[in-house]
């Protein structure tokens, strides 16, 4: 309770000096940061692709986000189990998998566990913070189960944790009111 209330009045300090975008993704603060217009953006390493290619990209510095544990991800491709072609996908899944095929979409602006990304220079020369995957391995993390195994339904206290939020900042509530309501309504309706 004690670090989220930290947490929570920290995010509420810096609120005055940080830019509100209603944008639905990403684009928009991206497009922002690219003119100078936001001195600093916490995303995804793949989506920087875009600023890769604009002239600010040899003056960006970058660095793990605070905590150096982020939250894992991005979209997967699978295989459907009731398939009747899982050699043909198997195949498939080499060929995309292959570091040669890998680093091609990591060059057009992808992600991969291509372990050879933090080694190819053609990469690094393009994105130069994907270095940091090398150099800080990877962490992050997604959860779908509490400490004790049990399935957690991660989307419901994500809107939870927004809504307490969203609380604090409209000052409905202080912050160790938003942190308690958090609290409870995760207990019980997430069963954590």
């Amino acid at each position: 309770t004690s670090l989220a209330s930290v947490a929570l009045e920290e995010y509420l300090q810096q609120l005055p000096v940080a830019v509100n975008i209603a944008g639905e993704w990403w684009n928009d603060a991206v497009k922002q940061f690219e003119c100078g217009n936001l001195a600093m953006l916490i995303m995804y390493l793949n989506l920087f692709n875009d600023v890769a290619h604009t002239t600010i990209a040899p003056t960006i510095g970058y660095a793990p986000v605070p905590g150096q544990l982020p939250q894992l991800g991005g979209g997967s491709i699978g295989m459907s189990r009731y398939s009747k072609k899982k050699k043909q996908v198997e195949q498939f899944f080499h060929w995309l998998y292959s570091d040669e095929i890998s680093r091609h979409l990591v060059l057009l602006g992808g992600n991969s566990a291509w372990p050879g990304i933090c080694h190819d220079q053609n990469v690094l020369n393009l994105y130069p913070w994907f270095n940091l995957l090398n150099e800080k391995g990877m962490k992050g993390i997604r959860e779908s189960q509490g400490s004790q195994g049990e399935p957690f339904n991660l989307r419901q206290a994500e809107i939870i944790i927004g809504q307490g939020v969203t609380n604090a900042i409209n000052g409905i509530m202080n912050v160790n009111q938003a942190v308690e309501y958090i609290n409870a309504r995760i207990r019980n309706e997430t069963g954590a």
